[in-house]
């Protein structure tokens, strides 16, 4: 798990251990830049737990670092993956499903491997519409704040 854990790491480190994927799992807490890039690099499966997101860029991210992906049914996470062809989705509450797409991610090898080979391709695709639709947000919204002057 990387990223600060807003006081939340007891109770991961109790889940990861309830769901017997503790010994799959680093907490690493805040870390720069360069360190989460080495992290999705060094990571084949990344897990997306959110109660709520809007896009997911961090799921993005982890799409094009090869990694195969498990989200929650969040809005990122509904535009982001096919179930099955690049990752699975999970209700935010739902540990059992949860826990049956990361043991069958584990171990099936050639189902991972299929999963992270569709992601990069994905996300190679992806990158410049997004950045394109991130910059035409942008515009609109100086635009409309421009025109109330």
């Amino acid at each position: 798990m990387i990223g600060p854990d807003f006081d939340d790491t007891t109770r991961l480190r109790t889940l990861a251990k309830k769901l017997n994927v503790d010994k799959h799992v680093l907490f690493t807490g805040k870390v720069e830049e360069t360190e989460k890039r080495q992290a999705l690099e060094a990571s084949e499966i990344f897990i997306f737990p959110s109660e709520w997101e809007a896009f997911g860029l961090c799921m993005a991210e982890a799409m094009a670092k090869r990694n195969a992906i498990i989200s929650t049914k969040t809005e990122g996470g509904l535009h982001l993956i096919k179930e099955g062809e690049n990752g699975f989705l999970f209700d935010f509450s739902d540990l059992e499903t949860l826990k049956n797409h990361l043991n069958a991610l584990l171990l099936d090898k050639n189902l991972r491997e299929k999963m992270q080979n569709a992601n990069a391709k994905k996300a190679k695709m992806s990158a410049h519409p997004l950045v394109a639709k991130a910059h035409e947000n942008l515009y609109i919204e100086v635009l409309k704040r421009n025109s109330k002057k």
